[in-house]
């Protein structure tokens, strides 16, 4: 069965209630008594999709443009093959991403990507229409069009939700044929809080589920703003780039839709729950999918418990 474990974490990463207290044991944790603060860039967050060129330029392209509230940078490109080396993946099969630290000074963002190189976006607004100048690491630049992408909802619920976070606890519950395979990360044998490696090989060990991940998925952060965009980071440098859409009372419906992340969970929904333990407030997040191979039917939760950093980008 290719690609169902993989494809239910990494879409799980970017929505989910809990399984244990936060802590090694004790009283469970009670709901978050106050407000988180908003994330440090939350007045300059800005998303922007731009319009195409008249002419395709003969260089990589940008088609969208984001700074998250934390201060990420999520920048889509068209014409991939300009970008080979680059580990991003998105929902649309030739858009590619750069991610990084981004800088804002008055209308300019300055991002710094992974492959070291400098990217400038300057954005001037007109209402929701936007005047955006793209000046590539080369020292060329290009003009274009486009439109302001609207924040999703203005709940406290989501200014909460929309930052970065680190997972610091997973399980997994597998069940198939009357029989119930579960595990926990860390562990005794097992460092990593959501290592995709470790989770793959329980799976096979159980029901023969394998996907033939590379090494290094280990997802060292997720970031969802309040724009649709969710954003996963791997120990590899792999990221992966997906949206968001229709929040709910406690969460959001979500899609993933590359052949890169196996099966299509269409319309699967997420929630999330805020904790309180010790002065520390967590986020704790599930997903409940059935996987189907065949004839055969494996009701699959993933659930994980998150921690904001103690440092943004």
């Amino acid at each position: 069965m290719k690609k169902s474990i993989f494809t239910l974490l990494v879409v799980a990463l970017a929505a989910p209630m809990m399984f244990n207290s936060c802590k090694g044991g004790g009283d469970d944790p009670t709901p978050t008594p106050s407000d988180l603060p908003a994330p440090p860039k939350t007045a300059d967050a800005i998303k922007v999709v731009i319009n195409p060129p008249a002419t395709q330029p003969v260089k990589a392209y940008p088609v969208s443009f984001e700074y998250t509230e934390t201060g990420k940078a999520i920048v889509g490109f068209k014409n991939p093959t300009m970008l080979a080396g680059i580990p991003v993946k998105g929902e649309v099969s030739d858009v590619y991403y750069i991610t990084g630290t981004g800088f804002k000074s008055g209308n300019v963002y300055t991002i710094k990507g992974p492959d070291g190189k400098t990217y400038k976006f300057e954005i001037i607004q007109s209402d929701s229409q936007v005047q955006i100048k793209y000046m590539d690491p080369d020292g060329g630049s290009l003009d274009f069009m486009g439109k302001l992408q609207a924040v999703v909802t203005t709940s406290q619920f989501f200014t909460n939700l929309c930052r970065s976070w680190n997972i610091i606890k997973t399980r997994v519950s597998i069940v198939a044929e009357g029989v119930n395979a579960a595990a926990e990360w860390p562990n005794a044998t097992s460092s990593a809080a959501c290592d995709l490696n470790e989770i793959e090989k329980f799976a096979s060990d159980y029901y023969k589920i394998t996907d033939k991940l590379p090494q290094g998925m280990n997802v060292t952060s997720v970031d969802i703003s309040n724009r649709g965009t969710y954003n996963i980071s791997f120990a590899n440098k792999t990221e992966y780039v997906g949206e968001w859409t229709s929040a709910l009372s406690n969460g959001f419906n979500y899609s993933w839709k590359t052949d890169d992340m196996g099966f299509q969970l269409e319309n699967g929904k997420a929630g999330f729950e805020f904790v309180v333990d010790g002065g520390v407030t967590y986020c704790i997040m599930t997903l409940s999918a059935i996987i189907k191979d065949g004839n055969k039917n494996y009701d699959t939760k993933v659930f994980c418990t998150m921690k904001e950093p103690a440092m943004y980008y």
